[in-house]
């Protein structure tokens, strides 16, 4: 796996890359966020990004997350480091962090993270492939919370302009409160009412034909204001099943399909079932 390297402190950057290649991972390193962007952006496409809070120069390690955010489709996986306690854990995941070490700290413990990502990496890749073949949809995504929102982690099918254009669900109220757009921030936060026929008793959103919806429910209905922008972008069909245990919901699988008439009952209850399996993984595993 590429993992690119923030560490402004020379002899614990080698030593954290030392360690790191005897894992098997490739490395580049770097001391300022500048330089970090720079990497990110050229061949070398890093899956993991492992960043101290202060680092070379003006901007500061908890930046990176946002400056990325703004620039790519997905995010990768951001893992914190400090040597002080100018953030806390809770923070550092608000900022869309997986996880924060306090230096100092042994290292195996940061090998158990990555080793965590590069599992979720390849559950996620399987679900994707598994979802298609059960579903036949042209379009399937894997949305997970980083943060306060909930961007696509894995995708297959979609044009980058669509992740581009949809992979934040985070808006904001008259009065500055951020929420989650959509429909997918209603089946994410349950929004949803039963007694529907496009939302099943699980609290998925089925539709075998958007622009029907559209046409005929209010966004009262719909339980928002959507931005319609599957519609728009010429899918018919779509499916958001949460990935939720019955505390905690960890975001959703997004199936779409130019076509009309792609869900069947049974179908969709082999896709929660799916997604119930892998809520459970992630409260156990990730």
């Amino acid at each position: 796996m590429n993992i690119l390297l923030l560490e402004d402190e020379l002899e614990l950057q080698e030593l954290f890359v030392l360690n790191l290649q005897d894992l098997g991972h490739t490395v580049r390193a770097t001391d300022n966020i500048s330089n970090g962007l720079e990497i990110y952006f050229s061949d070398f496409q890093p899956e993991i990004i492992i960043s101290d809070i202060q680092l070379k120069g003006l901007a500061r390690g908890t930046e990176l997350i946002s400056l990325l955010a703004q620039k790519t489709l997905v995010t990768p996986d951001v893992i914190f480091m400090t040597g002080g306690a100018m953030i806390t854990e809770e923070q550092s995941q608000l900022l869309g962090a997986r996880k924060l070490f306090m230096k100092p700290f042994k290292f195996f413990e940061m090998a158990i993270e990555i080793q965590k990502v590069v599992l979720l990496k390849k559950t996620t890749e399987k679900l994707i492939r598994e979802l298609k073949q059960l579903s036949q949809c042209q379009s399937i995504g894997i949305r997970l919370q980083k943060g306060l929102d909930f961007p696509y982690y894995k995708y297959e099918g979609f044009a980058d302009s669509f992740i581009m254009r949809e992979k934040s669900l985070l808006g904001t109220n008259e009065c500055g409160k951020q929420f989650l757009e959509c429909m997918c921030g209603n089946v994410i936060e349950g929004r949803f009412d039963p007694k529907l026929p496009f939302f099943t008793p699980w609290g998925s959103f089925i539709c075998n034909g958007t622009t029907d919806l559209i046409a005929t429910t209010s966004p009262e209905e719909r339980q928002t204001n959507t931005r319609n922008y599957c519609n728009k972008a010429g899918y018919e069909s779509v499916a958001l099943i949460p990935i939720k245990t019955t505390k905690n919901t960890f975001g959703l699988f997004q199936l779409n399909d130019f076509s009309k008439g792609k869900f069947t009952t049974e179908m969709i209850a082999d896709c929660e079932a799916m997604a119930a399996k892998f809520a459970f993984r992630l409260l156990q595993t990730f």
